[in-house]
C-alpha cells in the first residue's frame, strides 16, 4: 500500500514549502525497524545453522542435499505470497524462517532413516522408500485408533515415549500411562 501512494506523497511534498516535509511512520516504521533487526542476525543464523547440520550429517552431500531441499521451499512461499498479494512483512519473515527450519530438521531426519535403512543392507532405492512411508502398524490399524487403546497407544507415539523413557531412565509404567493420556485427549 505504502509503495504504491509513495508517486502521489512525493507530488504531495514537491508542493509544500521548505520548511514541510512528509515521512512515513506508524506501522510501517516498526515493521521497517523490525525487519532490519531480523536481518542483521540472518548472517550468523545462517553460520550457526550451517554448522549444525555439518555436525549432524557428517558429509558436505548431505549438507547440500537438506539446503536443496530447504530452497525447494521457497517456490511454494514465494508462489503463495504472489497468488494472495500478500506483502512479505515481518510476521510472514519470521514464519518462512520457521517453515524452513522445519524443513531442514524433517530432511535430516530423512537422511538419517535412509542411513539407518542402508546399514541393514537395503538398496539405496528400497531404503528411500522405506524412509519415506510410515511404520507399518500405524497406517494398517489407524481405522481402529479411536476404539481400541491398544492399537492408537502404538500409533500416537509410544514407541517415541518408550525411547524417551530408555534414555531418561523411566520405567515402563511411566510411559504406557503417559501414551494412554495422548490416546484419551486425541479421542476426546
Amino acid at each position: 500500500m505504502v509503495a504504491a501512494l509513495t508517486p502521489a506523497i512525493a507530488k504531495l511534498e514537491e508542493s509544500l514549502p521548505r520548511s514541510y516535509h512528509v515521512a512515513v511512520g506508524g506501522t510501517v516504521e516498526e515493521s521497517a525497524q523490525s525487519q532490519a533487526s531480523v536481518f542483521a542476525v540472518v548472517p550468523l543464523m545462517l553460520f550457526i545453522t550451517i554448522t549444525f547440520l555439518m555436525m549432524q550429517l557428517h558429509s558436505f552431500s548431505r549438507l547440500f542435499l537438506v539446503l536443496s531441499v530447504v530452497s525447494m521451499g521457497l517456490i511454494g512461499i514465494v508462489a503463495t505470497l504472489l497468488i494472495f498479494q500478500k506483502p512479505l512483512g515481518f510476521v510472514a519473515i519470521l514464519g518462512i524462517l520457521a517453515l524452513l527450519g522445519m524443513i531442514a530438521r524433517n530432511a535430516v531426519i530423512l537422511i538419517d532413516q535412509i542411513e539407518t535403512e542402508r546399514t541393514e543392507g537395503k538398496s539405496i532405492w528400497d531404503a528411500v522408500v522405506d524412509a519415506a512411508m510410515p511404520p507399518d502398524h500405524a497406517h494398517r490399524h489407524f481405522d481402529g485408533a479411536r476404539h481400541d487403546p491398544d492399537r492408537s497407544h502404538h500409533i500416537l507415539g509410544a514407541n517415541v515415549l518408550r525411547d524417551h523413557g530408555r534414555i531418561t531412565g523411566r520405567d515402563r509404567t511411566d510411559i504406557d500411562l503417559s501414551s494412554r493420556a495422548v490416546h484419551c485427549l486425541v479421542s476426546g
